[in-house]
């Protein structure tokens, strides 16, 4: 079976996708960021709004990273056609759109438009990311 741990990789990463959009998964989050600023904020207290913006930072980073993580991923075992990064763009625009809609389905948490554009500016950088990294590895090496 090829590929197998890259395919299973896949599957986490939308597992922590599509549960970081439940009512666990955002007190999940919360909580995790309280400890978190407890220990290394120590300056910002909780409520105030400085807090609440690098609270509001970290989430919107959360989203960007796991969608980059997700668009890499799903790179490495989509074999090579034609339109691929188009491909895994509209695949995180669907991944995103499903993840923002399903939190409608759970008290506490609130789809939004803009968190859809995130995810999708995530699965950008993690295409681009995998275009270059890939691109630069199978060019052959130069010879004097």
């Amino acid at each position: 079976m090829r590929n197998y741990g890259w395919k299973l990789a896949v599957l986490g990463c939308l597992s922590v996708i599509f549960f970081s959009s439940t009512s666990i998964g955002g007190a999940w989050a919360t909580a995790g960021f309280r400890w978190m600023a407890s220990r290394f904020l120590i300056h910002l207290h909780e409520g105030t709004p400085p807090y609440r913006m690098v609270s509001f930072m970290a989430e919107k980073c959360f989203h960007l990273i796991v969608f980059a993580v997700f668009a890499m991923l799903v790179w490495k075992i989509t074999p090579e056609i034609l339109g691929k990064p188009f491909a895994i763009l509209a695949l995180g625009l669907v991944v995103g759109t499903t993840s923002e809609l399903l939190q409608s389905l759970f008290p506490g948490r609130d789809p939004t438009f803009r968190d859809v554009v995130i995810n999708l500016a995530g699965t950008v950088v993690g295409a681009a990311i995998s275009l270059t990294f890939f691109k630069s590895r199978r060019q052959p090496l130069a010879t004097s």
